[in-house]
């Protein structure tokens, strides 16, 4: 695996190429989603701030939901702070899926058990990356001195908002933001697909040729229920629909 800081279009927000603006908004003006769900949100001002925009301004008067998780507490205060402008997004405080669950997958995942196994792919640590991806899922990794107090953390800080929230709009026609945790990327990956396997949706990766979704990147081509719309492995993102109809 290759250091991700030495790509030289690395970039820890989503990169926003004109022919993915473009995309987005058709898309969005033909599928018509009835929310929208991101991982990641950083500080808000990357690809919330594109969708938000486009939400606002083509579905006026009433644009869709946009639910944005991000992990890191000092980059939530930021973001919430960022985005507070638009009325119709909301900055969750959590993790997207279970920690444990998480960890688990870290520990274990065969990939970074034997990375010689992916050359060709990005890493963001070579010298320990599960206790850098352990880390990230912890929320430390960014701002290890910006511990919340404990009651803060119990009235806002949930997880599984994967589950959370498409159990309850999946069946709203959803677009899927996945742009997290690189560790865990593929975890949210199977996490959407099996709670969305029987709806409609649009998906949207980052890192397409990075440890968070390279396997994503492969799963969505070689499934008949995902159409891809465009990817551009240079900035590396990927959007495609899933249609249920076809592979049933």
């Amino acid at each position: 695996m290759k250091l991700y800081s030495s790509k030289p279009q690395a970039s820890i927000t989503m990169g926003i190429s004109p022919p993915l603006r473009e995309l987005l908004r058709e898309t969005l003006s033909a599928f018509r989603p009835g929310v929208v769900v991101e991982s990641g949100t950083y500080l808000g001002l990357g690809s919330t701030t594109l969708l938000a925009e486009l939400l606002r301004d083509g579905f006026a008067p009433r644009p869709p939901r946009l639910f944005t998780i991000e992990v890191s507490f000092a980059h939530w205060q930021q973001a919430a702070r960022n985005l507070r402008r638009f009325r119709h997004v909301r900055c969750l405080w959590g993790l997207s899926v279970d920690r444990q669950e998480a960890r688990h997958f870290i520990l274990h995942d065969p990939v970074l058990n034997a990375p010689e196994s992916e050359p060709d792919v990005y890493i963001d640590n070579l010298e320990n990356p599960v206790r850098f991806y352990l880390d990230e899922v912890d929320g430390k990794l960014l701002d290890p001195e910006a511990v919340p107090g404990d009651f803060i953390r119990k009235t806002l800080f949930r997880e599984r908002w994967l589950q959370r929230l498409l159990g309850r709009y999946g069946a709203k026609r959803p677009l899927v933001v996945l742009d997290s945790a690189g560790g865990i990327g593929f975890l949210e990956f199977t996490t959407v697909t099996r709670l969305l396997r029987d709806h409609p949706y649009l998906l949207l990766l980052d890192d397409i040729d990075h440890l968070k979704h390279f396997r994503s990147r492969r799963a969505v081509h070689a499934d008949p229920c995902f159409e891809v719309l465009g990817e551009e492995p240079e900035t590396g993102w990927l959007l495609a629909r899933h249609n249920p109809s076809i592979g049933a």
